[in-house]
């Protein structure tokens, strides 16, 4: 039986603070808030899996202890805010006014959750990128540069790790990258369907902790600035991305798109050689590029919307995707025709 104290700060109506401690306790595991107003706060903001369960089955995390451990930390704020926020939306509808303290802690935890999230998604990308890379070298290479190349890794891996007991883990899974190309697939297609995710945090966390516009000299838009959003209590924040774009994220937003992760997205997901082409392609705004693609059966498909040089995520004038975009031959610029609202993937 695990027990705790919750200290949280409240506020009377004549604005001044007082500590209000709640007793808690758990059968198993950690604690659980006890009483009529118990929530699903272990890491669950709506319905469904927890952020833990999900970023724990993502290749590499899965086998690594401390992104574990960090994962849960990640899902047990949450939950504690998805309850705060939950409070704040009803303070503020019985109030009909801002309940201005309460705003400031719950925006205060929601900033340094969405950088905890932004370091833990950026630390497990640059693991996975690091392992496709090694990976990559070794293709193509005959049995004398592979043994060279794997005695190489195999030192690094050794001198980075010689102060931990981490030498195991960490090479065991460039090994087994360098024996199962299944499993580098199986990479390459997380972290591609990470993409957007980590892309719209990262633009986020540029607003507020560097106060500047993602990917540009800019300043950022009112940086740290939030309103409560009328639909769950959480913080909601105005991020500018330059060329006349903004984007408007809430904390529960990005919540739930992370529980979304483990999503199969490989049907939207470009082939490599395709994603490099792209890359030379003009953009049309912070994220998006409109192409021409040429398909297997020899169909070509026009106005196709594509993030970050690798997902598809619509076509014009039409209602869904109608094509597999593994299925992309050749791919060309597309700049002829006017961007249309189009669904989302």
């Amino acid at each position: 039986m695990y027990t705790g104290v919750i200290n949280t700060l409240r506020h009377s109506p004549g604005g001044r603070a007082f500590r209000e401690t709640t007793h808690v306790r758990g059968p198993r595991g950690p604690f659980m808030p006890q009483g009529r107003n118990q929530t699903n706060w272990i890491g669950r903001s709506r319905p469904g899996r927890t952020i833990e369960s999900v970023l724990r089955e993502l290749p590499l995390v899965e086998d690594d202890l401390y992104l574990g451990m960090q994962a849960m930390n990640l899902s047990v704020v949450d939950g504690f805010l998805a309850d705060w926020e939950g409070q704040l939306l009803r303070r503020y509808i019985d109030e009909e006014r801002t309940p201005l303290p309460d705003t400031v802690v719950v925006s205060a935890f929601s900033q340094l959750w969405i950088f905890g999230l932004y370091e833990f998604l950026r630390t497990w990308r640059g693991r996975v990128q690091r392992v496709i890379k090694f990976a990559d070298q070794l293709k193509g290479t005959d049995a004398e540069a592979r043994q060279q190349l794997v005695e190489q890794k195999k030192q690094m891996v050794r001198r980075i790790t010689e102060s931990t007991f981490d030498f195991g883990p960490l090479w065991g899974v460039f090994m087994r990258a360098a024996n199962n190309r299944n499993y580098v697939q199986r990479l390459e297609r997380a972290i591609d369907s990470s993409e957007i995710l980590f892309r719209r945090i990262e633009a986020l966390r540029m607003s507020l902790a560097k106060h500047e516009v993602p990917r540009s000299d800019g300043h950022a838009l009112a940086p740290g600035y939030g309103r409560i959003d009328m639909t769950d209590g959480s913080i909601t924040w105005q991020v500018l991305l330059g060329r006349n774009e903004l984007d408007m994220v809430s904390r529960r937003k990005i919540a739930d798109e992370c529980r979304d992760l483990g999503a199969d997205r490989s049907r939207y997901i470009l082939p490599k050689a395709i994603q490099e082409k792209i890359r030379t392609f003009p953009r049309l705004s912070y994220a998006l590029k409109r192409v021409s693609v040429r398909l297997k059966d020899g169909a070509e498909v026009r106005g196709v919307l594509v993030y970050w040089n690798k997902i598809v995520v619509g076509v014009q004038a039409q209602p869904k995707i109608g094509f597999d975009a593994r299925a992309v031959v050749t791919v060309e610029p597309d700049l002829n025709r006017p961007i249309e609202e189009t669904e989302d993937v």
